[in-house]
């Protein structure tokens, strides 16, 4: 996820109720790619009656233009909040910038849920933001890194005999891209990259204990 690399995804989505979370993440983002305010466009549903609309096809065509304009200092963040208000046209007008993006554009989509269509979320990453994050293990991030590599070890021997390697990457990532934001590391933060290429990897059939060993080493020694 650092700047001067080709680790950044060109685009995000961000879900979950924790808006301060998510916002802080964004604040970091924009801070490592150095990226003025004037380089940031936002879009979010317009109001009637006190309820979010539609996000429609005219909006979104209208924040893509700005969004490829020339940035004034090399990077550009378009931000869509509430990104489960597009609609068919809307999500289909995105899908073609998100398939295809322009030079030096982050794209970063907000929602409570999940609620945008497969296309566009297979082209994202996707990160969850909530209270409870780890519920559903029996161990914290923050203790699996602290202890020995003996019990780190018997750890992701417990998972992969568990088939919840995919939960265990997708939760990790959440609580490394959550710690880079509190601390501003864009070494951790990088880290996160790294666990999104393992779960690239292990799709692609590698042994799953080996490379989450090797992923546990790189991570612990930076923590």
């Amino acid at each position: 996820m650092e700047a001067e690399n080709d680790a950044w995804s060109h685009a995000y989505l961000f879900v979950g109720n924790d808006i301060d979370q998510i916002n802080n993440v964004i604040d970091f983002i924009v801070a490592a790619k150095k990226c003025p305010i004037g380089d940031i466009v936002r879009l979010k549903p317009e109001e009637k009656d006190n309820k979010s609309g539609e996000i429609k096809g005219e909006q979104v065509k209208a924040f893509l233009h700005q969004i490829s304009l020339t940035a004034s200092n090399g990077s550009k963040i378009g931000i869509i909040e509430n990104c489960d208000k597009l609609n068919v046209t809307s999500s289909n007008v995105l899908l073609k910038t998100i398939e295809e993006p322009p030079k030096n554009v982050t794209i970063i989509l907000v929602s409570r849920t999940e609620s945008v269509i497969a296309t566009i979320k297979s082209r994202c990453r996707i990160y969850h933001f909530g209270v409870g994050e780890e519920a559903n293990h029996n161990y914290s991030y923050e203790n699996l890194f602290a202890g020995s590599l003996i019990d780190g070890f018997k750890k992701i021997e417990e998972i992969v005999k568990s088939e919840d390697v995919m939960d265990f990457l997708d939760g990790l990532s959440n609580y490394l891209l959550t710690k880079a934001t509190k601390e501003h590391s864009t070494e951790l933060a990088n880290l996160v990259e790294e666990t999104q290429l393992v779960k690239k990897k292990i799709k692609g059939n590698a042994n799953q204990r080996l490379t989450l060993e090797n992923l546990f080493l790189d991570i612990k020694d930076h923590i």
